[in-house]
């Protein structure tokens, strides 16, 4: 079966991704949405039912899930992107509206990682079947293999500069050379 670990700071897309999984169903696919407060069920809506697993926000449940989801639907902050594209997992990202930082982050994430991320202004159905029915492929998994060389690099007394240098050396012109790069200086 599928998880799908949706995180949002806003209610809004939360409601769009409940209502959309309600018209169209995904056989075999669990969804757990975290927010600021629990969704409750449209007015009229016959069975009265969500249908979605809907939490007020909760580290411990949302980690726990993490662990096991095999898609990620989120607001655009780096850390919940940058650790499930590390593990491999797709990331949909949708930035809350208005938020500058969050808009930059998924046009950086979508950027640099398009093998792994897409990033749109709103949920449709098309972007949600991509992230469910994804498969990674070598150009995904190398994109995961480099965020965590880089993630690593980080840790190492000279990871600045090495990240921020890595981009310099002529062999480098894409991301994928980048990676490369880090990983050679790291070794």
């Amino acid at each position: 079966p599928k998880l799908l670990l949706c995180y949002f700071l806003t209610l809004a897309p939360a409601r769009r991704l409940e209502r959309l999984l309600h018209a169209h169903p995904i056989p075999g696919l669990e969804t757990h949405v975290f927010t600021s407060e629990v969704l409750t069920p449209p007015r009229g809506r016959a069975g009265g039912g969500l249908s979605v697993h809907s939490h007020a926000k909760e580290r411990k449940l949302f980690v726990e899930l993490f662990h096991r989801c095999t898609a990620v639907l989120c607001s655009t902050g780096n850390e919940t992107v940058w650790e499930a594209v590390c593990r491999g997992v797709p990331v949909l990202t949708i930035p809350t509206a208005g938020h500058g930082e969050q808009i930059l982050n998924a046009t950086v994430h979508a950027a640099a990682l398009p093998h792994n991320v897409r990033a749109r202004s709103s949920l449709r159905m098309a972007d949600l079947r991509w992230l469910v029915d994804f498969t990674p492929s070598e150009d995904s998994a190398a994109e995961s293999e480099g965020l965590r060389a880089r993630c690593a690099a980080l840790e190492r007394p000279d990871g600045l500069e090495l990240l921020l240098h890595a981009h310099e050396e002529p062999a480098a012109a894409d991301a994928t050379s980048a990676n490369a790069v880090v990983l050679k200086r790291a070794a």
